[in-house]
Protein backbone atom coordinates (compact mmCIF):
# COMPACT_ATOMS: atom_id res chain seq x y z
CA UNK A 1 0.00 0.00 0.00
CA UNK A 2 1.45 3.60 -0.94
CA UNK A 3 1.55 5.74 1.44
CA UNK A 4 0.53 9.50 0.98
CA UNK A 5 3.02 12.54 1.79
CA UNK A 6 1.74 15.32 3.35
CA UNK A 7 2.44 18.03 1.50
CA UNK A 8 4.57 20.90 4.47
CA UNK A 9 3.99 24.07 2.22
CA UNK A 10 0.03 23.36 2.17
CA UNK A 11 -0.50 22.41 5.53
CA UNK A 12 1.10 25.61 6.93
CA UNK A 13 -0.34 27.52 4.22
CA UNK A 14 -3.91 25.74 5.63
CA UNK A 15 -2.61 26.85 9.35
CA UNK A 16 -1.84 30.54 8.53
CA UNK A 17 -5.28 30.89 7.08
CA UNK A 18 -6.83 29.33 9.78
CA UNK A 19 -4.70 31.76 11.84
CA UNK A 20 -5.77 34.77 9.55
CA UNK A 21 -9.28 33.70 10.06
CA UNK A 22 -10.23 33.76 13.56
CA UNK A 23 -7.79 36.53 14.00
CA UNK A 24 -10.24 38.41 11.33
CA UNK A 25 -13.12 36.46 12.92
CA UNK A 26 -12.17 38.35 16.46
CA UNK A 27 -11.74 41.83 14.87
CA UNK A 28 -15.03 41.75 13.65
CA UNK A 29 -17.31 40.34 16.57
CA UNK A 30 -15.67 42.27 19.66
CA UNK A 31 -16.92 45.49 17.79
CA UNK A 32 -20.43 43.82 16.59
CA UNK A 33 -20.73 42.70 20.06
CA UNK A 34 -20.22 46.32 21.64
CA UNK A 35 -23.13 47.90 19.43
CA UNK A 36 -25.51 45.51 20.01
CA UNK A 37 -25.00 45.76 23.79
CA UNK A 38 -24.75 49.71 23.91
CA UNK A 39 -27.66 49.32 21.41
CA UNK A 40 -29.53 47.46 24.04
CA UNK A 41 -28.33 49.47 27.03
CA UNK A 42 -29.91 52.57 24.68
CA UNK A 43 -33.48 50.79 24.40
CA UNK A 44 -33.64 49.95 27.56
CA UNK A 45 -32.69 53.07 29.24
CA UNK A 46 -35.70 54.63 27.02
CA UNK A 47 -38.14 52.28 27.19
CA UNK A 48 -38.17 50.24 30.22
CA UNK A 49 -37.51 46.77 30.74
CA UNK A 50 -39.08 43.82 32.21
CA UNK A 51 -37.27 43.80 35.24
CA UNK A 52 -38.92 47.39 36.13
CA UNK A 53 -40.16 50.38 34.64
CA UNK A 54 -37.39 52.73 33.89
CA UNK A 55 -38.24 56.53 34.00
CA UNK A 56 -36.35 58.62 31.66
CA UNK A 57 -36.89 61.89 33.58
CA UNK A 58 -35.38 60.61 36.49
CA UNK A 59 -32.39 59.61 34.38
CA UNK A 60 -32.30 62.53 32.90
CA UNK A 61 -29.56 63.83 35.31
CA UNK A 62 -27.55 62.88 38.27
CA UNK A 63 -26.48 65.46 40.24
CA UNK A 64 -26.36 67.76 37.64
CA UNK A 65 -24.31 65.54 35.27
CA UNK A 66 -25.66 63.64 31.68
CA UNK A 67 -24.83 59.97 31.75
CA UNK A 68 -23.13 58.70 29.06
CA UNK A 69 -25.39 55.29 28.03
CA UNK A 70 -23.08 54.26 25.17
CA UNK A 71 -19.73 54.97 22.90
CA UNK A 72 -18.89 54.50 19.59
CA UNK A 73 -17.58 50.82 19.27
CA UNK A 74 -13.83 51.57 18.01
CA UNK A 75 -10.38 51.83 19.90
CA UNK A 76 -10.79 56.10 19.83
CA UNK A 77 -14.43 56.43 20.66
CA UNK A 78 -15.39 59.43 18.51
CA UNK A 79 -18.97 59.26 19.77
CA UNK A 80 -21.19 59.76 22.84
CA UNK A 81 -24.92 58.89 23.25
CA UNK A 82 -25.99 60.91 26.35
CA UNK A 83 -29.71 59.92 27.79
CA UNK A 84 -30.89 63.66 27.40
CA UNK A 85 -32.41 65.48 24.82
CA UNK A 86 -29.83 68.19 23.63
CA UNK A 87 -30.18 70.72 20.67
CA UNK A 88 -28.07 70.18 18.15
CA UNK A 89 -24.30 72.19 18.40
CA UNK A 90 -24.81 72.14 22.50
CA UNK A 91 -21.13 72.35 23.40
CA UNK A 92 -20.60 69.21 26.07
CA UNK A 93 -18.29 69.45 29.07
CA UNK A 94 -16.31 67.39 31.85
CA UNK A 95 -15.48 70.12 34.60
CA UNK A 96 -13.89 72.45 32.98
CA UNK A 97 -13.10 70.73 29.90
CA UNK A 98 -15.02 70.68 26.24
CA UNK A 99 -15.60 66.93 25.51
CA UNK A 100 -17.51 67.53 22.61
CA UNK A 101 -20.26 68.85 20.47
CA UNK A 102 -23.92 67.38 19.52
CA UNK A 103 -24.34 66.43 16.65
CA UNK A 104 -28.07 64.30 16.72
CA UNK A 105 -30.91 64.77 19.15
CA UNK A 106 -33.84 61.96 19.68
CA UNK A 107 -36.15 62.16 22.14
CA UNK A 108 -34.13 60.76 24.73
CA UNK A 109 -30.82 60.83 23.90
CA UNK A 110 -28.37 62.71 21.63
CA UNK A 111 -25.08 61.41 20.00
CA UNK A 112 -22.07 63.46 20.57
CA UNK A 113 -19.23 64.22 18.77
CA UNK A 114 -16.02 64.32 20.89
CA UNK A 115 -13.15 66.94 19.78
CA UNK A 116 -10.45 64.59 18.92
CA UNK A 117 -13.05 62.99 16.72
CA UNK A 118 -11.56 62.63 12.81
CA UNK A 119 -14.81 64.12 12.00
CA UNK A 120 -14.73 67.23 14.34
CA UNK A 121 -13.30 70.75 13.46
CA UNK A 122 -13.92 73.55 15.07
CA UNK A 123 -12.59 77.07 15.78
CA UNK A 124 -10.34 77.84 19.55
CA UNK A 125 -7.54 80.41 21.17
CA UNK A 126 -4.22 79.62 21.95
CA UNK A 127 -4.72 81.21 25.17
CA UNK A 128 -1.38 82.67 26.32
CA UNK A 129 -1.04 84.45 22.93
CA UNK A 130 -4.73 85.24 21.93
CA UNK A 131 -3.85 83.55 18.68
CA UNK A 132 -6.88 82.08 17.02
CA UNK A 133 -7.22 78.78 15.59
CA UNK A 134 -8.66 76.04 13.09
CA UNK A 135 -8.31 72.79 14.99
CA UNK A 136 -9.22 68.93 13.41
CA UNK A 137 -9.75 65.94 15.38
CA UNK A 138 -7.01 63.00 14.30
CA UNK A 139 -8.42 60.77 16.96
CA UNK A 140 -7.55 59.15 20.48
CA UNK A 141 -7.63 62.90 22.28
CA UNK A 142 -5.09 64.38 19.48
CA UNK A 143 -6.23 67.46 18.01
CA UNK A 144 -4.36 69.26 14.97
CA UNK A 145 -3.85 72.96 13.69
CA UNK A 146 -1.54 74.97 11.17
CA UNK A 147 -0.04 78.12 12.55
CA UNK A 148 3.29 79.90 10.61
CA UNK A 149 6.29 79.66 11.47
CA UNK A 150 7.59 82.06 14.25
CA UNK A 151 3.92 82.18 16.12
CA UNK A 152 5.42 81.95 19.36
CA UNK A 153 2.99 78.77 20.24
CA UNK A 154 5.26 76.91 22.82
CA UNK A 155 4.81 73.14 23.85
CA UNK A 156 2.31 72.99 27.10
CA UNK A 157 0.49 75.87 26.07
CA UNK A 158 -3.26 75.73 26.81
CA UNK A 159 -6.00 75.80 23.85
CA UNK A 160 -9.19 77.18 25.41
CA UNK A 161 -12.96 78.01 23.71
CA UNK A 162 -13.89 81.48 24.54
CA UNK A 163 -17.91 82.64 24.06
CA UNK A 164 -20.22 82.63 26.55
CA UNK A 165 -18.28 80.52 28.31
CA UNK A 166 -14.46 79.55 29.01
CA UNK A 167 -13.56 75.82 28.36
CA UNK A 168 -10.28 73.87 28.05
CA UNK A 169 -9.55 72.10 24.47
CA UNK A 170 -6.39 70.64 25.37
CA UNK A 171 -2.43 71.50 25.85
CA UNK A 172 -0.11 71.48 23.26
CA UNK A 173 1.79 68.17 22.99
CA UNK A 174 3.99 68.27 20.26
CA UNK A 175 4.83 70.89 17.10
CA UNK A 176 6.61 69.81 14.20
CA UNK A 177 8.82 72.85 12.82
CA UNK A 178 10.12 71.93 9.48
CA UNK A 179 13.05 74.87 8.15
CA UNK A 180 11.58 73.94 4.33
CA UNK A 181 7.51 74.50 5.56
CA UNK A 182 6.67 78.16 6.32
CA UNK A 183 3.89 76.85 8.65
CA UNK A 184 4.03 74.10 11.71
CA UNK A 185 2.51 71.60 12.60
CA UNK A 186 1.03 72.14 15.89
CA UNK A 187 -0.63 68.66 18.19
CA UNK A 188 -3.21 69.03 20.91
CA UNK A 189 -3.53 66.66 23.46
CA UNK A 190 -7.15 66.77 25.38
CA UNK A 191 -6.90 66.26 29.32
CA UNK A 192 -10.28 63.90 29.41
CA UNK A 193 -9.86 60.37 29.58
CA UNK A 194 -13.04 58.84 27.83
CA UNK A 195 -12.54 55.24 27.99
CA UNK A 196 -13.45 55.72 31.98
CA UNK A 197 -15.66 59.03 31.44
CA UNK A 198 -19.56 58.21 33.07
CA UNK A 199 -21.76 61.46 32.68
CA UNK A 200 -20.97 65.21 31.67
CA UNK A 201 -22.27 68.19 31.15
CA UNK A 202 -23.48 70.91 28.94
CA UNK A 203 -21.59 74.19 28.70
CA UNK A 204 -24.25 76.56 28.77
Amino acid sequence: MKRRRVNIRFFFGGVLLLFLFTIGFIEAALPLERFFLDSARIFLLGTGTALGEVDPAALQKTNGSILIIGKRSNEFHDVLIVNASLEEGTPVRSGNVLVGFVVGRGDRTSKVQLIASPQSSFDALFERLSIPAHFSGRGAGVLETRLPRGSGVEVGDAVVVQDEYQLIVGVVAVIEDTPSDPFQTIFVHSPVNITTLGAVETAL
